[in-house]
């Protein structure tokens, strides 16, 4: 997400943490695991991205991932 300047991206996945790209997180996302891996493969439609617990700039970041 990085490349395209929309920043850092955390993922809370289970008890797992994934960061997208170096630097201090904008945004975190937790979801189960199953969740996480269809969210961040493009299997998740805006609406339901936007649906998932997140903290942070949801509006800058969801819209990349859908």
């Amino acid at each position: 997400m990085r490349a395209d300047g929309a920043g850092t991206l955390s993922v809370t996945a289970g008890e797992e943490v994934h960061v997208a790209a170096a630097g201090r997180p904008q945004a975190t996302i937790t979801a189960s695991p199953f969740e996480s891996l269809r969210a961040l493969s493009g299997r998740r439609s805006l609406p339901q991205i936007e649906g998932l617990d997140w903290s942070g700039a949801r509006d800058e970041l969801a819209p990349r991932m859908s």
